[in-house]
């Protein structure tokens, strides 16, 4: 069967995650694949913890924008709770969200003048933007402090995408990326985060999905 050669994903975070580096890691196995990717990022004061995003764009030769219209995203990789939710209005309906229950609370919510949202009503949200069975949540913080390297939470989010979506390149190609992007002393430790998502660790429930 041949690969498929197209993939928009979005990825999300606040500032410090990774999300870059996690963008980054993807577009170079694309392009280490024969592929053309086009990139997109933008920012809400990400450098003092505040949102930041990326688009990938993957194709074999089409010319397309940097940005992902609204429901056309076949991927949302988000490294923090409340973002998944922010952003999965760019998924379309089918659509894989790859979910960090990593949470950063913002000032506005520890200050009282928000509510960061609760596991039900995520579930409910992400229900209305995609099919459930295809939204997967992952205690990815404890999966890497668990091979050594607490920093590799994108990394984990990697090997769940590599298990979950059918990517335009295989598993190894991944992992070469991960050694172009991450610092010499912690490659190891990011493949081995990587296989442990790759082999579902960390993978948790929040409870049956419903349509809102």
């Amino acid at each position: 069967m041949a690969i498929n050669k197209k993939l928009d994903m979005v990825v999300a975070g606040v500032g410090g995650q990774g999300t870059l580096m996690l963008s980054s890691v993807v577009a170079a196995a694309a392009v280490l694949a024969g592929l053309k990717v086009v990139a997109g990022e933008t920012h809400g004061q990400a450098q003092r913890g505040g949102t930041a995003s990326s688009h990938v764009r993957i194709r074999e030769a089409e010319e397309v924008s940097p940005l992902i219209p609204l429901g056309e995203a076949d991927v949302l990789v988000s490294l923090e709770f409340w973002e998944a939710m922010r952003y999965a209005k760019y998924l379309r309906k089918g659509g894989v969200a790859v979910v960090a229950t990593d949470k950063v609370i913002p000032v506005t919510a520890s200050a009282g003048l928000t509510k960061y949202p609760t596991s039900d009503q995520f579930r409910e949200y992400m229900a209305s933007a995609t099919d459930p069975e295809k939204v997967f949540t992952v205690e990815a913080s404890s999966v890497a402090r668990s091979v050594g390297e607490p920093r590799a939470t994108n990394s984990v989010l990697l090997g769940v995408l590599a298990r979950e979506v059918e990517l335009p390149f295989d598993v190894e190609t991944l992992k070469k990326a991960i050694s172009l992007y991450v610092p010499k002393r912690s490659v190891e430790a990011n493949v081995r985060a990587f296989e442990a998502g790759l082999r579902g660790e960390g993978e948790v429930s929040l409870g049956p999905l419903k349509v809102a």
